[in-house]
């Protein structure tokens, strides 16, 4: 019984580990404007199910090749080039290479909206994000 549970610990450690290593990345980004999404967008859930209504979409992203377990993870994004210059965001979708920034939050690292850009980015506790929705 007891190798039973450290096996069972163990399998719980690595997919709690392979979880939040899928969520790190250093490539291309691009945003997306979920804060001008019209109304009928807006009432079409992204892949995570979240409201829009409840959400800051300021502060929001779509991740490449997004499982389900990720949803609601908050992941904190910085610019390669001014590494102190960084925010952190929301997943809430499924998007393209990379990340998928909301437009406020590329505008922050990057000054504009000009992309693609590198950024780099990984999970962080969820109470970085706290705020960003509303229940």
């Amino acid at each position: 019984m007891l190798l039973i549970n450290y096996i069972f610990t163990l399998l719980q450690i690595y997919l709690t580990l392979a979880k939040y290593i899928d969520l790190a990345g250093d490539q291309v980004v691009t945003c997306h404007d979920y804060e001008g999404m019209d109304p009928i967008s807006l009432k079409n859930p992204p892949s995570c199910g979240y409201d829009y209504s409840k959400l800051d979409l300021t502060r929001v992203t779509a991740v490449q090749g997004l499982s389900k377990s990720q949803c609601g993870s908050c992941l904190r994004v910085s610019n390669p080039s001014d590494p102190s210059n960084w925010i952190h965001v929301l997943v809430i979708d499924t998007g393209g290479r990379g990340l998928d920034l909301s437009t406020s939050a590329f505008i922050k690292l990057f000054n504009s909206t000009d992309h693609p850009s590198r950024a780099m980015w990984y999970p962080v506790e969820s109470d970085n994000c706290e705020g960003i929705y509303q229940e």
